[in-house]
């Protein structure tokens, strides 16, 4: 297997240590060393990721253990019900992997067509319902739209051509000079797809929408990007990463 296969799963397996699923992930490394021949370079990355997850699914049953007897499915209700406090909705979101959902699926229903819960939360919750295997169609609002969805056709952002390639693009022009504004960028962009899906952008558009990601992570670090400079460093234009600026602006992404 070549390269960019090793940089794609690797990329996939950080980014569901970044979401604390770390059961998929796990499954996902295992299988990847179980194969007889891995480059060096990458058998080293996937062992130390296996040992990490290793460590935070330990960690994850400890806290667990602790934190079950709270976040009961009558919590997880009132919390999923609660518009004011949004941000704990993804841990709810969480807690709510131990349940079967099909108890609360009227409030669920509900949830996917509040105009007030943020497209990120509803991308969240409907794959949870496609790792639940639920095979029914559900009315969704993600602010423009309204539309009509069954999880188990959806593919996750992660899995997509278009979101690896940018990923891939972010990694040759960011990574290397700069880690950390790589990261800040990672972040961003895994936003952006989990606010857009089941939406997907055009994969022609790959390199403006890595300029558009990298001005935005530039900008909060307080540094300034000419659109020239980053049309020129993405080989985009200028009338594209301004597009995709106002998309990242319409999605709150930040």
């Amino acid at each position: 297997m070549d390269n960019n296969y090793y940089q794609t799963i690797i990329v996939k397996i950080n980014h569901l240590i970044t979401e604390k699923n770390f059961s998929q992930a796990f499954a996902l490394v295992k299988e990847e060393l179980a194969v007889a021949y891995i480059p060096q370079e990458f058998q080293e990355q996937l062992q130390k990721l296996h040992d990490e997850i290793i460590f935070n699914l330990k960690e994850q049953q400890a806290t667990l253990n602790t934190t079950n007897n709270f976040w009961t499915l009558a919590k997880i209700t009132e919390v999923l019900n609660d518009l004011v406090n949004q941000e704990q909705h993804a841990t709810a979101c969480y807690f709510l992997q131990n349940y079967n959902v099909r108890l609360i699926l009227p409030v669920i229903t509900n949830y996917l067509l509040n105009p007030n819960i943020t497209n990120i939360n509803k991308t969240r919750l409907l794959l949870l319902l496609k790792n639940q295997n639920i095979d029914q169609e559900f009315q969704v609002t993600k602010l423009p739209c309204n539309f009509v969805i069954n999880p188990i056709k959806l593919t996750a952002w992660y899995d997509l051509k278009v979101y690896q390639q940018i990923n891939q693009l972010l990694e040759q022009v960011v990574y290397v000079d700069n880690p950390g504004l790589f990261q800040i960028c990672f972040y961003l962009l895994n936003n952006y797809f989990e606010s857009l899906m089941p939406e997907i952008p055009s994969l022609k558009h790959v390199n403006a929408i890595a300029a558009a990601v990298y001005i935005r992570a530039c900008s909060l670090q307080f540094n300034r990007v000419t659109l020239l400079l980053s049309a020129k460093m993405f080989h985009s234009t200028t009338v594209l990463i301004k597009k995709y600026l106002v998309e990242l602006k319409k999605h709150k992404i930040s």
